[in-house]
């Protein structure tokens, strides 16, 4: 069976669409290994800040603290 110019051009066109469309899954799938990733950073790197900022919070706590417990002292020796 003969085919013609029109069947082969669609043919073509076919497994044009098809290569396409295998190379765009592929690169879906490497765009999200690399958002996985990212996305695994990011939440370290929040993790790091938030203990950071417990750190800065605990240091003010132990100043704050260290205030109070001086005007209690002062308190107590005017007494």
């Amino acid at each position: 069976m003969a085919v013609s110019e029109r069947d082969e051009a669609a043919i073509a066109r076919r497994d044009n669409l098809l290569a396409s469309a295998h190379d765009m899954k592929d690169k879906l799938e490497g765009a999200q290994d690399a958002l996985a990733e990212a996305i695994e950073d990011l939440k370290k790197i929040e993790l790091l800040d938030q203990r950071e900022h417990g750190r800065e919070m605990a240091a003010e706590a132990k100043v704050e603290q260290a205030e109070y417990d001086e005007m209690g002292r002062l308190r107590h020796v005017r007494s």
